[in-house]
C-alpha cells in the first residue's frame, strides 16, 4: 500500500473548469498551490523545520498559461494513464508523485514512483508532461 511507503515527494494537480490544486511534500517542505480558471494561483509553502518562515504568495496566470495546463492534460492523455506508474522494485528513497486532475464532472488520480525506472517508460513520460507544465508556470519554492 502507498500509505506504508516513505513519502519524500508528493505532487497533486487538480485542474477543472472552476478550480485546481497542487500539493507537494519534499523532505519536510510542503508546497500547496490552488489554481483557478480565473487565472489566479495561490502558493503556500511551509516547512516542518521550525526555523523556516511559512510563505504565502498569489500569482496571476495569463490565459495562455491556463490553456497550456489544459493542453498538457490532453497531450499527456492523462485520463488514459493507469492509476499507478512504478518500476519492478521500489526503493525507499525514491520520490513519490501524486497527480489528481478534475475536468468537468470527471477526475483522475495517478500515483507514480521511480519514474526513471518505470516498467512502462511511455506512461512515465506522459505523466511528466503535466508535472513539467505545472513547474514551468509556478516556480518551485527556494529552500
Amino acid at each position: 500500500m502507498w500509505n506504508k511507503k516513505l513519502l519524500l515527494f508528493v505532487l497533486v494537480i487538480w485542474i477543472c473548469a472552476c478550480s485546481g490544486q497542487v500539493t507537494i511534500l519534499h523532505y519536510g517542505l510542503q508546497w500547496h498551490i490552488s489554481v483557478y480558471e480565473s487565472g489566479y494561483a495561490h502558493r503556500e509553502v511551509d516547512d516542518w523545520d521550525i526555523n523556516m518562515q511559512p510563505e504565502s504568495k498569489l500569482y496571476h496566470l495569463g490565459p495562455d498559461q491556463i490553456r497550456s495546463l489544459k493542453k498538457a492534460v490532453e497531450l499527456a492523455q492523462f485520463f488514459d494513464l493507469p492509476e499507478q506508474i512504478d518500476p519492478e522494485t521500489i526503493r525507499t528513497d525514491e520520490d513519490l508523485l501524486w497527480i489528481k486532475v478534475y475536468k468537468g464532472n470527471h477526475s483522475k488520480q495517478v500515483i507514480a514512483i521511480g519514474l526513471d525506472r518505470a516498467s512502462n517508460p511511455d506512461f512515465a513520460e506522459r505523466f511528466l508532461i503535466l508535472w513539467k507544465a505545472m513547474i514551468s508556470i509556478i516556480p518551485e519554492p527556494e529552500r
